[in-house]
């Protein structure tokens, strides 16, 4: 009986030990930790009936007034008839749906519950162009907080920013990625 009242304590002990652990791991979550997978799929460039799309990989919520929110780009789309953003787990954390035409599509700021949340995110948008073609898109996007001093070993090879679309429209040699990634 001694034994597995022993045995019982030491397993409640080690669960505690988990749940403490993923509890501060969550809470680093909100430093500003490089993420493993940011930029690793591509950007889309594409076209959807007659317009051409740019949905960026990556983005970056740090109110420095570029590239802050997730946005759909492209130049003949009529609406976005669905979006939906997900976590790693598969957790609904934006949705949107008929947003109707303004320009540029600014969607998500980068919130999860309420607070802005780095992390590698999934998406899929439906969307309709001005010749009535419709299209779904999938894949990756960074909402990367980060710009401190260990960010220069953070790759961004591959990443495409928000700001670049203007520069896709007019050469395919243009870049433009976030300021704090230049220093």
């Amino acid at each position: 009986m001694r034994i597995a009242v022993k045995l019982t304590m030491k397993f409640l002990f080690f669960i505690l030990a988990i749940i403490l652990l993923l509890t501060s791991a969550c809470e680093k979550e909100d430093k500003n930790i490089p993420i493993i997978g940011c930029c690793g799929t591509e950007a889309i460039f594409d076209s959807l009936g007659n317009t051409d799309v740019h949905i960026p990989n990556i983005f970056t919520p740090n109110n420095d007034g570029i590239n802050d929110r997730f946005a759909i780009f492209g130049d003949s789309i009529r609406r976005i008839v669905d979006i939906e953003i997900r976590d790693y787990f598969g957790r609904l954390i934006f949705k949107a749906t008929n947003v109707p035409p303004n320009g540029n599509y600014y969607l998500w700021d980068g919130t999860v519950e309420g607070r802005i949340r780095s992390g590698l995110y999934y998406f899929t948008v439906t969307m309709e162009s001005e010749d009535g073609t419709s299209g779904t898109f999938k894949g990756s996007v960074c909402n990367y907080t980060g710009c401190g001093e260990h960010d220069r070993a953070f790759n961004t090879d591959n990443c495409h920013f928000p700001i670049e679309y203007k520069c896709w429209l007019f050469t395919d040699l243009c870049s433009y990625p976030e300021p704090c990634f230049l220093q």
